[in-house]
């Protein structure tokens, strides 16, 4: 986050080399974090490792890759989560990144569909020079690896970013940009 906000003291060119290396990098990533378990083999050391690192999530991943495929257009599948709550609950499974939720319970159409958004809405924010929010959407893309905040609408801010009209989002950028200067 802080990169985001000392991105107005970057000059565009070179803005414009991070944002696009960092787009690439993030969205590889976000699409690595969908099939680790399906690229990586369960028996590994690798595998063990990230699965601790992960508070044994990749786990879920696998056992969720194990039971069910992805669906065209998404399927119901159970979650048992503890909601907060700080005792154990038998039988926990919760999908936490965002990206698998999507693909499996949304379907393959709307992870195609989302990512298609998310690319036109980063090319747009890089063509109009709105680096800082560029770093803040690559920031939650991120953050969705790890949790499902980013397809829980209800707890992901940035998805009005999303439907805002080009000429809106510019206005405001541009404004708030005049105001830190």
């Amino acid at each position: 986050m802080i990169g985001s906000v000392l991105s107005v003291y970057i000059s565009k060119r070179f803005n414009k080399i991070i944002s696009i290396v960092g787009t690439v990098i993030v969205f590889f990533l976000s699409i690595l974090s969908i099939f680790i378990t399906k690229i990586l083999p369960y028996t590994t050391n690798l595998y063990d490792s990230l699965n601790v690192i992960f508070n044994g999530r990749l786990q879920f991943q696998y056992m969720l890759f194990t039971y069910y495929k992805p669906q065209f257009f998404g399927q119901l599948i159970l979650e048992i989560g503890l909601g907060g709550s700080q005792a154990p609950v038998l039988n926990y499974f919760y999908i936490d990144n965002s990206y698998t939720k999507m693909l499996f319970m949304a379907g393959i159409a709307f992870t195609i569909f989302m990512y298609c958004i998310l690319i036109a809405l980063v090319r747009r924010l890089i063509n109009n020079d709105m680096y800082k929010l560029v770093y803040i959407i690559l920031i939650v893309i991120l953050a969705g690896i790890s949790e499902d905040s980013f397809i829980n609408s209800s707890m992901n801010i940035f998805f009005t970013i999303f439907i805002t009209s080009n000429g809106l989002l510019l206005k405001g950028y541009k404004e708030n940009l005049e105001t830190v200067k």
